[in-house]
């Protein structure tokens, strides 16, 4: 099996929470769990990101707790929804959920001169979901 999806940290990690049937088959998959914390302490190290929060998130109804609880920017959060099937979620969209209040960063980072929010997937998703629904008109 070869991974071919997009080179992101966030489809890598949608593809490995897919295929984590096919990882625990894999003869010396003892030492993945290792091998994958310590590629992740690198990467964070490099990128100088914060410790993320491991507070588990409730699982929604299809069970999504590990995609929607990722902390993501307005067009990591959109490439991340559109690989899971939710239609009409943009960058534009997601930063006018954030404008519209009805979605609240969890902080804010500086790109170059720019800032950047950082958001969570699922709340991003609920709120367009919910705003995007005819009762909500």
């Amino acid at each position: 099996m070869t991974y071919q999806g997009p080179a992101g940290t966030a489809g890598v990690a949608l593809w490995l929470a897919e295929h984590v049937t096919s990882l625990a088959m894999t003869e010396g998959c003892e030492e993945s769990r290792d091998e994958i914390e310590h590629a992740m302490g690198q990467c964070r190290r490099a990128c100088d990101r914060p410790d993320e929060d491991h507070a588990r998130l409730p699982l929604d109804p299809h069970g999504e707790a590990l995609v929607y609880g990722l902390e993501l920017n307005a067009k990591a959060c959109a490439d991340m929804a559109r690989s899971k099937g939710v239609e009409g979620l943009t960058k534009r969209r997601v930063l006018y959920l954030v404008d519209a209040e009805a979605v609240k960063p969890l902080r804010t980072v500086k790109v170059g001169k720019w800032k950047s929010p950082i958001l969570r997937l699922g709340e991003v998703v609920a709120a367009h979901r919910k705003l995007s629904t005819p009762e909500s008109a």
